[in-house]
Protein backbone atom coordinates (compact mmCIF):
# COMPACT_ATOMS: atom_id res chain seq x y z
CA UNK A 1 0.00 0.00 0.00
CA UNK A 2 1.46 3.36 -1.01
CA UNK A 3 1.00 6.75 0.61
CA UNK A 4 -0.61 9.73 -1.09
CA UNK A 5 -0.65 13.35 0.08
CA UNK A 6 -4.43 13.23 0.50
CA UNK A 7 -5.99 13.01 3.94
CA UNK A 8 -9.64 12.40 3.04
CA UNK A 9 -12.82 13.54 4.71
CA UNK A 10 -14.39 10.17 5.48
CA UNK A 11 -18.17 9.74 5.20
CA UNK A 12 -20.04 6.62 6.30
CA UNK A 13 -23.48 5.90 4.84
CA UNK A 14 -25.57 2.94 5.96
CA UNK A 15 -28.98 1.51 5.19
CA UNK A 16 -30.71 -1.61 3.98
CA UNK A 17 -30.67 -2.91 0.43
CA UNK A 18 -32.67 -0.65 -1.88
CA UNK A 19 -32.80 2.31 0.52
CA UNK A 20 -31.32 4.83 -1.94
CA UNK A 21 -27.58 4.76 -1.15
CA UNK A 22 -26.54 4.95 -4.82
CA UNK A 23 -28.85 7.92 -5.42
CA UNK A 24 -27.45 9.72 -2.37
CA UNK A 25 -23.88 9.03 -3.48
CA UNK A 26 -24.77 10.58 -6.86
CA UNK A 27 -26.11 13.63 -5.01
CA UNK A 28 -22.83 13.90 -3.14
CA UNK A 29 -20.83 13.62 -6.38
CA UNK A 30 -22.95 16.39 -7.90
CA UNK A 31 -21.85 18.68 -5.05
CA UNK A 32 -18.14 17.99 -4.69
CA UNK A 33 -17.34 16.62 -8.17
CA UNK A 34 -16.80 13.00 -9.18
CA UNK A 35 -13.07 13.66 -9.42
CA UNK A 36 -13.01 14.48 -5.69
CA UNK A 37 -15.12 11.55 -4.47
CA UNK A 38 -14.16 7.91 -4.02
CA UNK A 39 -17.18 5.68 -3.42
CA UNK A 40 -16.52 2.33 -1.74
CA UNK A 41 -19.39 -0.16 -1.67
CA UNK A 42 -19.12 -2.60 1.20
CA UNK A 43 -20.71 -5.24 -1.03
CA UNK A 44 -17.08 -5.87 -2.04
CA UNK A 45 -16.57 -7.47 1.38
CA UNK A 46 -19.20 -10.19 1.04
CA UNK A 47 -17.65 -13.61 1.70
CA UNK A 48 -19.52 -15.36 -1.12
CA UNK A 49 -20.72 -14.40 -4.58
CA UNK A 50 -24.32 -14.84 -5.74
CA UNK A 51 -23.95 -18.46 -6.84
CA UNK A 52 -22.05 -19.46 -3.68
CA UNK A 53 -24.70 -17.80 -1.50
CA UNK A 54 -27.28 -20.33 -2.69
CA UNK A 55 -25.69 -22.96 -0.44
CA UNK A 56 -25.52 -20.71 2.63
CA UNK A 57 -28.06 -20.55 5.45
CA UNK A 58 -27.39 -16.90 6.35
CA UNK A 59 -27.95 -13.72 4.35
CA UNK A 60 -25.61 -10.90 3.34
CA UNK A 61 -27.31 -8.81 6.03
CA UNK A 62 -25.71 -10.98 8.71
CA UNK A 63 -22.28 -9.56 9.65
CA UNK A 64 -20.88 -13.11 9.66
CA UNK A 65 -21.47 -13.21 5.90
CA UNK A 66 -18.97 -10.39 5.35
CA UNK A 67 -15.24 -9.74 5.73
CA UNK A 68 -15.77 -6.79 8.06
CA UNK A 69 -12.25 -6.96 9.51
CA UNK A 70 -10.84 -6.53 6.01
CA UNK A 71 -13.23 -3.64 5.40
CA UNK A 72 -12.02 -2.00 8.63
CA UNK A 73 -8.39 -2.40 7.55
CA UNK A 74 -9.13 -0.77 4.19
CA UNK A 75 -11.03 2.12 5.81
CA UNK A 76 -8.01 2.75 8.05
CA UNK A 77 -5.74 2.77 5.00
CA UNK A 78 -7.98 5.23 3.13
CA UNK A 79 -8.17 7.45 6.20
CA UNK A 80 -4.36 7.54 6.26
CA UNK A 81 -4.24 8.48 2.56
CA UNK A 82 -3.01 5.10 1.36
CA UNK A 83 -3.72 3.30 -1.89
CA UNK A 84 -5.57 -0.01 -1.52
CA UNK A 85 -5.91 -3.01 -3.84
CA UNK A 86 -9.45 -4.35 -3.53
CA UNK A 87 -12.12 -6.22 -5.46
CA UNK A 88 -15.53 -4.92 -6.53
CA UNK A 89 -18.75 -6.92 -6.35
CA UNK A 90 -20.38 -6.75 -9.79
CA UNK A 91 -24.15 -6.88 -9.33
CA UNK A 92 -24.69 -7.45 -13.04
CA UNK A 93 -22.84 -10.79 -12.88
CA UNK A 94 -23.09 -11.59 -9.17
CA UNK A 95 -19.30 -12.13 -9.09
CA UNK A 96 -16.22 -10.35 -7.73
CA UNK A 97 -13.73 -8.62 -10.01
CA UNK A 98 -9.97 -9.02 -9.80
CA UNK A 99 -8.31 -6.69 -7.24
CA UNK A 100 -8.09 -3.12 -8.52
CA UNK A 101 -5.80 -0.27 -7.50
CA UNK A 102 -7.92 2.19 -5.52
CA UNK A 103 -6.55 5.59 -4.53
CA UNK A 104 -8.18 7.91 -1.98
CA UNK A 105 -9.61 11.26 -3.00
CA UNK A 106 -10.56 14.40 -1.09
CA UNK A 107 -13.80 12.72 0.00
CA UNK A 108 -14.16 8.99 0.61
CA UNK A 109 -17.68 7.57 0.97
CA UNK A 110 -17.96 4.13 2.59
CA UNK A 111 -21.49 2.88 1.99
CA UNK A 112 -23.25 -0.39 2.54
CA UNK A 113 -25.11 -2.65 4.95
CA UNK A 114 -22.61 -2.62 7.83
CA UNK A 115 -20.55 0.60 7.93
CA UNK A 116 -21.37 1.17 11.63
CA UNK A 117 -21.35 -2.42 12.89
CA UNK A 118 -17.81 -2.21 14.29
CA UNK A 119 -17.18 0.47 16.90
CA UNK A 120 -13.61 0.96 15.69
CA UNK A 121 -14.84 1.70 12.18
CA UNK A 122 -17.58 4.06 13.39
CA UNK A 123 -14.94 6.15 15.12
CA UNK A 124 -13.01 6.65 11.88
CA UNK A 125 -15.78 8.55 10.11
CA UNK A 126 -15.94 12.34 10.02
CA UNK A 127 -19.67 12.32 9.22
CA UNK A 128 -22.23 9.50 9.26
CA UNK A 129 -25.59 9.13 7.50
CA UNK A 130 -28.23 6.42 7.73
CA UNK A 131 -30.94 6.16 5.07
CA UNK A 132 -34.24 4.95 6.49
CA UNK A 133 -37.10 5.21 3.98
CA UNK A 134 -40.52 3.96 5.00
CA UNK A 135 -40.61 0.23 4.30
CA UNK A 136 -43.22 0.45 1.54
CA UNK A 137 -40.99 2.87 -0.35
CA UNK A 138 -37.87 0.74 0.11
CA UNK A 139 -39.73 -2.38 -1.01
CA UNK A 140 -40.85 -0.72 -4.22
CA UNK A 141 -37.42 0.77 -4.88
CA UNK A 142 -35.76 -2.61 -4.38
CA UNK A 143 -38.21 -4.48 -6.62
CA UNK A 144 -37.84 -1.87 -9.37
CA UNK A 145 -34.01 -1.91 -9.19
CA UNK A 146 -33.50 -5.67 -8.85
CA UNK A 147 -35.88 -6.49 -11.70
CA UNK A 148 -34.57 -3.81 -14.07
CA UNK A 149 -30.85 -4.07 -13.30
CA UNK A 150 -30.08 -7.36 -11.56
CA UNK A 151 -32.12 -10.00 -13.37
CA UNK A 152 -34.59 -10.95 -10.62
CA UNK A 153 -38.33 -11.47 -10.97
CA UNK A 154 -40.69 -9.47 -8.70
CA UNK A 155 -41.67 -12.65 -6.85
CA UNK A 156 -38.02 -13.48 -6.18
CA UNK A 157 -37.40 -10.03 -4.71
CA UNK A 158 -40.48 -10.24 -2.47
CA UNK A 159 -39.31 -13.67 -1.24
CA UNK A 160 -35.82 -12.33 -0.51
CA UNK A 161 -37.25 -9.38 1.43
CA UNK A 162 -39.31 -11.74 3.60
CA UNK A 163 -36.35 -14.04 4.26
CA UNK A 164 -34.14 -11.11 5.21
CA UNK A 165 -36.63 -9.33 7.48
CA UNK A 166 -35.20 -10.54 10.84
CA UNK A 167 -31.63 -9.65 9.80
CA UNK A 168 -32.85 -6.33 8.40
CA UNK A 169 -34.24 -5.35 11.79
CA UNK A 170 -31.59 -7.02 13.92
CA UNK A 171 -28.43 -6.00 12.07
CA UNK A 172 -29.16 -3.13 9.67
CA UNK A 173 -31.88 -1.00 11.24
CA UNK A 174 -30.07 -1.32 14.58
CA UNK A 175 -27.16 0.72 13.19
CA UNK A 176 -29.38 3.78 12.77
CA UNK A 177 -28.59 4.82 16.35
CA UNK A 178 -24.95 5.49 15.45
CA UNK A 179 -25.55 7.98 12.63
CA UNK A 180 -25.10 11.74 12.93
CA UNK A 181 -27.98 12.18 10.49
CA UNK A 182 -30.90 9.88 9.66
CA UNK A 183 -32.80 10.58 6.44
CA UNK A 184 -36.35 9.22 6.29
CA UNK A 185 -38.38 9.27 3.07
CA UNK A 186 -42.16 8.97 3.39
CA UNK A 187 -45.00 8.74 0.89
CA UNK A 188 -47.39 11.62 0.23
CA UNK A 189 -49.96 9.46 -1.60
CA UNK A 190 -50.80 5.86 -2.41
CA UNK A 191 -47.82 4.45 -4.25
CA UNK A 192 -47.67 2.70 -7.60
CA UNK A 193 -44.92 0.34 -8.72
CA UNK A 194 -42.38 3.11 -9.39
CA UNK A 195 -41.89 5.65 -6.61
CA UNK A 196 -41.10 9.08 -8.03
CA UNK A 197 -39.57 12.07 -6.31
CA UNK A 198 -42.83 14.02 -6.43
CA UNK A 199 -44.58 11.30 -4.41
CA UNK A 200 -42.35 11.75 -1.34
CA UNK A 201 -41.47 13.95 1.56
CA UNK A 202 -38.31 13.70 3.64
CA UNK A 203 -37.31 14.16 7.28
CA UNK A 204 -33.78 14.94 8.46
CA UNK A 205 -33.31 13.60 11.98
CA UNK A 206 -30.13 14.83 13.65
CA UNK A 207 -28.62 12.70 16.42
CA UNK A 208 -26.06 15.37 17.16
CA UNK A 209 -26.45 19.14 16.92
CA UNK A 210 -26.86 20.02 13.24
CA UNK A 211 -24.22 22.23 11.70
CA UNK A 212 -26.85 23.84 9.49
CA UNK A 213 -29.24 26.56 10.70
CA UNK A 214 -32.50 24.59 10.52
CA UNK A 215 -34.67 27.60 11.42
CA UNK A 216 -33.27 29.52 8.46
CA UNK A 217 -33.80 26.56 6.14
CA UNK A 218 -37.41 26.21 7.29
CA UNK A 219 -38.00 29.91 6.59
CA UNK A 220 -36.42 29.69 3.13
CA UNK A 221 -38.79 26.87 2.19
CA UNK A 222 -41.83 28.56 3.73
CA UNK A 223 -41.02 31.74 1.80
CA UNK A 224 -41.41 29.66 -1.35
CA UNK A 225 -44.76 28.21 -0.24
CA UNK A 226 -43.22 24.79 0.46
CA UNK A 227 -44.21 22.75 3.50
CA UNK A 228 -41.59 22.83 6.25
CA UNK A 229 -41.83 21.68 9.88
CA UNK A 230 -39.15 21.84 12.55
CA UNK A 231 -39.54 19.88 15.79
CA UNK A 232 -36.45 19.81 17.95
CA UNK A 233 -33.64 18.53 15.73
CA UNK A 234 -35.95 17.06 13.07
CA UNK A 235 -36.66 19.01 9.89
CA UNK A 236 -39.46 17.72 7.62
CA UNK A 237 -39.99 18.95 4.05
CA UNK A 238 -42.32 17.76 1.29
CA UNK A 239 -40.79 19.08 -1.88
CA UNK A 240 -42.68 21.18 -4.36
CA UNK A 241 -39.49 23.17 -4.80
CA UNK A 242 -38.05 23.82 -8.26
CA UNK A 243 -34.42 23.77 -9.34
CA UNK A 244 -34.54 27.57 -9.30
CA UNK A 245 -35.79 27.51 -5.69
CA UNK A 246 -32.86 25.34 -4.61
CA UNK A 247 -30.37 27.53 -6.50
CA UNK A 248 -31.75 30.67 -4.81
CA UNK A 249 -31.57 29.05 -1.36
CA UNK A 250 -28.02 27.89 -2.05
CA UNK A 251 -27.07 31.46 -2.98
CA UNK A 252 -28.28 32.56 0.47
CA UNK A 253 -26.65 29.71 2.40
CA UNK A 254 -23.24 29.51 0.69
CA UNK A 255 -20.75 32.22 -0.15
CA UNK A 256 -18.52 32.23 -3.22
CA UNK A 257 -15.65 30.72 -1.25
CA UNK A 258 -17.25 27.46 -0.13
CA UNK A 259 -14.42 24.96 0.13
CA UNK A 260 -16.50 21.95 -0.86
CA UNK A 261 -18.96 22.97 -3.59
CA UNK A 262 -17.95 22.69 -7.21
CA UNK A 263 -18.47 25.89 -9.19
CA UNK A 264 -21.17 24.51 -11.46
CA UNK A 265 -23.43 22.49 -9.15
CA UNK A 266 -26.53 21.34 -10.99
CA UNK A 267 -29.21 21.65 -8.34
CA UNK A 268 -32.24 19.37 -8.61
CA UNK A 269 -35.96 19.93 -7.94
CA UNK A 270 -38.03 18.24 -5.25
CA UNK A 271 -36.72 15.87 -2.61
CA UNK A 272 -33.47 15.26 -4.51
CA UNK A 273 -32.69 18.97 -4.42
CA UNK A 274 -33.57 19.11 -0.72
CA UNK A 275 -31.10 16.29 -0.02
CA UNK A 276 -28.42 18.04 -2.06
CA UNK A 277 -28.91 21.25 -0.08
CA UNK A 278 -28.93 19.69 3.39
CA UNK A 279 -25.99 17.40 2.62
CA UNK A 280 -23.97 20.30 1.23
CA UNK A 281 -24.67 22.37 4.33
CA UNK A 282 -23.51 19.67 6.72
CA UNK A 283 -20.29 19.13 4.81
CA UNK A 284 -19.62 22.84 4.29
CA UNK A 285 -20.13 23.69 7.96
CA UNK A 286 -17.95 20.77 9.10
CA UNK A 287 -15.04 21.42 6.76
CA UNK A 288 -14.90 25.09 5.79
Amino acid sequence: MTDTEIRPFLIGMGGDSGCGKKTMSDNLASLVGEENLLVISMDAYHKWDREEMKSQTITHLNPECNHLDLALDHVKQFKAGKTVWKVIYDHATGKFTEPQKTEPRKFVLIMGLHPFHLKEQRELFDFTIFLSPDEDIRKRWKIYRDVKKRGYTPDEVVKILAQRKPDSVGYIKAQEQYADLVINYFALKDLKDKVEDKHMGVSFIYHEDPKADLKLIRKLFEDRDCYAALQGSTLTLTGGNTKKDVQEMADVLFDDHSCILRKDVKWKPGVSGICQLLLALELDRRIC
